[in-house]
């Protein structure tokens, strides 16, 4: 399969936090807005999935509807990249539910470690797209990089 490489990403361009396996509502709120903050430093517009906030048996909720906010982030023009908030778990259970042919005719660049490890090799094997290993948002989120 050739690769698909998204664009690059881009002062102002938007992206999208998402949760495809934990939710970020466990995270302070002082730390959520510290991650935006430094987000709209490097020049990006963040936009934050009201699905990420929610929690259903240790993670954002079903994977069906996991799965859903994935494609609409891919999908959704007005977005330019998703970032994914952290890993957790059973980001594995979205497989089944994502249309990897949509994937590659949209293609957008993917970031995230730990658990997404499954969704990024995922997306390389059955859309060809080059995805980013790293950093999630939780990675912005720390006081040392801005009080």
């Amino acid at each position: 399969m050739e690769l698909v490489k998204p664009h690059r990403l881009q002062e102002g361009d938007t992206i999208r936090l998402v949760a495809p396996a934990s939710s970020m509502e466990s995270l302070d709120r002082k730390d959520v807005d510290r991650g935006t903050r430094n987000l709209e430093k490097l020049g990006f517009e963040v936009e934050v999935s009201p699905e990420a906030l929610t929690t259903w048996r240790g993670t954002a909720g079903p994977a069906k509807e996991r799965a859903r906010v994935l494609m609409d982030g891919f999908t959704d023009p007005d977005v330019d990249g998703l970032m994914c908030v952290w890993g957790g778990y059973n980001s594995n259970d979205l497989l089944e539910y994502l249309d990897w042919g949509l994937i590659r005719d949209n293609p957008k660049p993917f970031i995230g470690y730990s658990d997404i490890t499954a969704l990024n090799n995922a997306l390389l094997s059955k859309s060809g797209l080059v995805s980013f290993n790293g950093p999630a948002f939780i990675t912005f989120c720390h006081s040392f990089l801005m009080p």
